[in-house]
């Protein structure tokens, strides 16, 4: 009998796998790469990639060939994967921040909706929204973008209108957010709603999206680029004449552009978030010289092309020219003089253009110029006569936005060009990054009319050095990343009420320091920033003063299993979310919790189980793949907030505490989730010493162990878990403590240390903790509660009175912080239910919050 040849699709699967499998060990070999390429020195030792899409240029420069080379290698593998369809092994874009990533689901919408709303639409908001189309559904836009093409072709007279006729299309849905920032109310990120893609493509009829070589967009007057297009299928048109050429995704890019005078829109560059589109021209030059033979042309865009060395002087010849767009040209060494001939400019994009060494003197002259990023202050070349700071104050009168970048090789000439900022004086928004030692003091005198201000990498210990509160009086917006600041100083006067600190390592000050300093607060954001972790930022790293309260999004309660009568997952979550119990601990990856958990935004606590810690902490492939599979598989839908490597674990295994948390750690960096924090649960016993609370230190036995564990959480800037039971601790010494004083109901102040008041043993016993960590070097560690409770019965004192009272008053104390940190503690109840097969004394089995069946054990309030 003759055996049926195999299924064609599944020989190309296996195909495909096995060479998948090849570029898998590829990429692993190209990561040993980059982890070298790293070890190279960078601009300045307080860099931070923030993964912000404006401050991402730490490479030396003369480094800079190297690492483009690697970042081409690494691309040529990715694109390879796409091309065999396997793209889920593609690495995740990395994400600049946790309050960066609030996408919002699609409205619900009927086709029969939008045909309505399109019918109510002018002609101008029309053509706005059918340029909508070419752009997937799924794909996060620059607003920006859209408003410059828009301007391109003449849609909209001018930037403010185009951000007018955006907001029409936000308030009516046509658009829904994509990326929105916490800290700010605008959006600058959107999508278009699938139901309004599909009515512009199939009903109106208009230009389609197909990519990947399925097929092309028609339209008689744009020409749009795709992978797998032949230059031929460019050379469409009368005279090849197009009013707009956008690249939609074409990584090389060779077409025949005739010198025609209507092509408004050139779009050559990166129009997409990911920096991994890798874009090339063909013929360089060549074809950069027929595209500035565009006499009309009124938006260009080169963002992040390849091996663009030069700009032609013919770029001067653009009159009509108001948006020029040359971010991320690595290459690109020198501008022309000529570009001073762009009258009409009104945004000018150079930022991470790293061989820049300096601005040509005629981009002075450029008067009309509104918006203008990567500026370069300062010279490589003594006799050079570059474009100054003074040049601009005097020429540019429209100038509103500027992002400035410190000379790589000296900060400025013989004077402190900084100080003509103050001339600037229509200037509403600054960005400066300083990369090198600067050779003045920062000082910055600020134009009145500044109301946004970021700092990045600044060269000095002390806010006061560079900007003062009496000299920024407009100032609103404060966003200081890298850099070497230790302190805000202690001038108060402030009226900043946003405050963004990322990658701030030496920055240190107290929450209730900050707000005597910054009066009228109403956003923070922090991000890794070690020392900082005393600050009420929940998992995002965000406080809002219009938001609930810390305390209350931060109670969470415990969920054990160790019962035969406990209701289902999915029951278990819906009790959680209708008592309002916002986070839960769960003791280990149960997947059927973390499913039922998909999309509720109940943040988790996740244990990693005991018996796996000797390989964690020997192998950090096992480690890896645990991550895979019980977190990253899971993320985003679950809102992972702590790993915790060792639940009170004995003596006998701390050794494995400290390389299985960081294997973990190492883990999480690897697949960009370090943002969920990696910590260790304690009982109280690791302490030697508990009384008073500031003569807490770890036993002589723990403190070998709990030293480096508590350094290594204070730096990576996550907290230490405690297991506080004052219960416990009363029950072993009724005869010298007060059930009051373990109730919180203590009428005054039972003990007194030193400044510090104690009305409450839990307040003692976790001052005692931070107090043993202070001695051993982290003082910047802040505690969470594990788990904490009163058993309901069982043993003596355990009374369902005592259970509430204990609990209750829990739940409302802990917003306070102890004497030591009065600042909000992040608690997790011990336990959701009572379990009949726990093991041990009864009380064990009655430390619930609900029995089995979900009925109350006693009353109690979360909200």
């Amino acid at each position: 009998m003759s055996v049926p040849d195999e299924n064609p699709i599944a020989v190309e699967r296996k195909i495909f796998s096995a060479v998948d499998r090849i570029l898998v060990n590829i990429k692993v070999l190209i990561g040993d790469i980059g982890s070298n390429l790293k070890k190279l020195p960078k601009q300045s030792d307080h860099s931070c990639n923030t993964g912000d899409d404006e401050f991402d240029d730490a490479v030396a420069l003369r480094h800079i060939e190297v690492n483009i080379h690697a970042e081409q290698l690494g691309a040529g593998v990715n694109r390879f994967q796409d091309s065999i369809g396997t793209k889920h092994h593609a690495e995740e874009e990395s994400m600049p921040s946790l309050a960066e990533q609030e996408d919002e689901p699609a409205r619900p919408m009927s086709g029969l909706h939008v045909r309505r709303l399109l019918d109510t639409l002018d002609g101008q908001l029309m053509q706005c929204l059918l340029c909508l189309a070419i752009f997937p559904p799924g794909e996060a836009i620059k607003k920006r973008l859209l408003i410059h093409w828009w301007l391109g072709e003449g849609i909209v007279q001018s930037a403010d209108a185009g951000k007018e006729r955006f907001n029409e299309l936000f308030d009516r849905g046509l658009v829904q957010p994509a990326l929105r920032r916490g800290h700010c109310r605008r959006t600058h990120y959107f999508r278009v709603h699938p139901v309004v893609h599909n009515q512009l493509v199939e009903s109106l009829g208009f230009f389609r999206f197909l990519g990947h070589g399925k097929g092309n967009v028609d339209d008689p007057q744009r020409l749009f680029l795709q992978k797998g297009q032949s230059s031929d299928q460019n050379t469409r048109g009368t005279n090849n004449a197009f009013l707009s050429v956008f690249n939609l995704d074409m990584e090389y890019v060779k077409i025949h552009i005739a010198k025609s005078r209507i092509t408004r829109v050139v779009q050559l560059g990166r129009w997409k978030r990911s920096r991994k589109h890798h874009i090339e021209l063909v013929g360089d030059n060549d074809l950069l010289k027929k595209v500035l033979a565009c006499k009309n042309l009124r938006y260009l865009s080169l963002r992040g092309i390849s091996l663009i060395e030069s700009i032609p002087e013919a770029i001067g010849t653009l009159a009509e020219l108001l948006v020029l767009d040359l971010r991320a040209c690595h290459n690109l060494e020198k501008l022309p003089g000529s570009i001073g001939s762009l009258l009409k400019l009104e945004y000018l994009d150079l930022s991470e253009c790293f061989l820049l060494e300096e601005m040509p003197k005629e981009i002075g002259e450029l008067s009309k110029l509104q918006v203008l990023k990567g500026f370069l202050v300062g010279s490589s070349r003594k006799k050079s006569s570059p474009c100054r700071l003074a040049d601009l104050a005097t020429k540019a009168q429209n100038l509103r936005k500027l992002n400035i970048t410190t000379g790589r090789q000296s900060l400025v000439c013989d004077e402190d060009e900084l100080c003509q900022l103050a001339k600037c004086q229509h200037l509403e928004s600054l960005t400066i990054t300083w990369i090198g030692e600067a050779s003045t003091e920062p000082y910055l005198p600020l134009p009145s009319s500044l109301t946004k201000l970021d700092l990045r990498r600044a060269p000095t210990a002390s806010l006061l050095n560079i900007i003062h509160p009496s000299t920024s009086v407009s100032l609103k917006r404060l966003y200081i990343r890298g850099g070497k600041l230790r302190t805000l100083g202690q001038d108060g006067g402030w009226n900043v009420e946003t405050l963004r600190a990322r990658c701030l390592n030496d920055l240190e000050c107290e929450w209730s320091e900050l707000h005597g300093l910054f009066r009228e607060l109403r956003f923070v954001e922090m991000w890794r920033c070690a020392r900082l972790s005393f600050w009420p930022c929940d998992g995002r790293g965000v406080w809002d003063k219009g938001s609930p309260s810390l305390a209350r999004r931060s109670i969470g309660v415990c969920y054990g299993v160790k019962g035969n009568n406990l209701p289902p997952w999915h029951e278990v979550v819906q009790l959680y979310a209708s008592n309002n119990i916002p986070a839960m601990r769960i003791f280990y990856p149960h997947h059927d919790v973390l499913e039922a958990l998909r999309g509720t935004g109940i943040g988790i606590s996740l244990d990693v189980e005991g018996q796996f810690l000797p390989s964690f902490a020997s192998e950090p492939s096992v480690a890896a793949a645990w991550v895979k599979t019980n977190v990253q598989a899971f993320y985003p839908a679950v809102s992972f907030k702590f790993i915790t490597v060792g639940n009170q674990v004995a003596l006998r295994e701390m050794r494995y505490i400290l390389p299985a948390m960081q294997n973990i750690y190492a883990a999480l960096s690897a697949v960009g989730l370090d943002h969920i924090k990696v910590s260790t649960s304690v009982r109280r016993d690791v302490l030697g010493l508990s009384y008073p609370p500031s003569a807490g230190a770890f036993s002589s036995a723990m403190e070998q162990y709990m030293a480096p564990i508590v350094q290594f959480l204070a730096k990576i800037g996550a907290p230490l878990l405690a297991s506080v039971f004052p219960y416990f601790t009363y029950v072993h010494n009724q005869e010298g403590i007060d059930i009051d004083y373990a109730l919180f109901t203590s009428p005054g102040t039972v003990v007194q240390d030193g400044e510090h008041s104690y009305q409450n043993l839990f307040d003692a016993i976790v001052d005692a903790l931070y107090s043993a960590m202070e001695k051993v070097g982290g003082s910047t560690v802040r505690i969470v509660v594990s788990d904490s409770g009163w058993p309901s019965a069982g043993a003596p004192a355990a009374t369902k009175d005592n259970a509430r009272a204990y609990v209750q008053n829990l739940i409302n104390h802990v917003s306070k912080g102890t004497p030591k940190r009065p600042v909000p503690i992040e608690t997790y109840i011990f336990a959701m239910f009572n379990e009949n097969e726990k093991t041990g004394d009864e009380i064990e089995r009655n430390f619930g919050l609900f029995e089995p069946d979900k009925s109350p054990v006693y009353p109690i309030t979360f909200s």
